[in-house]
C-alpha cells in the first residue's frame, strides 16, 4: 500500500509526468503527438512484394538491398547484368542471398575504384 501512495504522490507532484496523448479515431486508442503507428511505408518494397508474392519478407528485403546497392553505387549496366546472370540458378530462379552478397561486393569494388581514380588524378 505504501508504494501505491508513493506513486500517487509522485504523479501528483509532477515528478513522473505522463506523456500527452492525442486521441485518434481508431480502435488503437491513443498515439503520442499524432504520429501514425508503425514503420513508414516504403513504396519500393511494396512494389517488390507485389512482383514476388512467393518471397518472404526477409528475401524481399535482401532483394531490395541488392538492387539499392547496385543503383546507389552507380554500377554500370553490363556489370549489373553479369551479377544477375551469375546469381541465376539453372532453373531460372534468382538466388537472392547470393545476389545481395554479389551486389555488395561489386558496389564496394566500384566505389573504391572510383575513389582511387580520383586520388590518382
Amino acid at each position: 500500500m505504501g508504494s501505491v501512495n508513493a506513486a500517487k504522490r509522485s504523479d501528483a507532484t509532477g515528478l513522473n509526468p505522463k506523456p500527452r496523448l492525442k486521441p485518434m479515431s481508431c480502435s488503437l486508442g491513443f498515439v503520442p503527438d499524432g504520429r501514425k503507428p508503425g514503420r513508414p511505408r516504403n513504396e519500393v518494397l511494396a512494389h517488390l512484394r507485389s512482383l514476388f508474392p512467393e518471397y518472404s519478407e526477409r528475401t524481399v528485403a535482401r532483394l531490395h538491398r541488392g538492387l539499392d546497392l547496385l543503383a546507389w553505387g552507380e554500377v554500370p549496366d553490363e556489370v549489373q547484368q553479369r551479377v544477375l546472370k551469375r546469381c541465376t540458378r539453372p532453373n531460372g530462379s534468382l538466388n537472392v542471398a547470393e545476389f545481395k552478397r554479389s551486389a555488395e561486393d561489386v558496389a564496394v569494388a566500384h566505389l573504391l575504384d572510383a575513389a582511387f581514380r580520383d586520388l590518382v588524378r
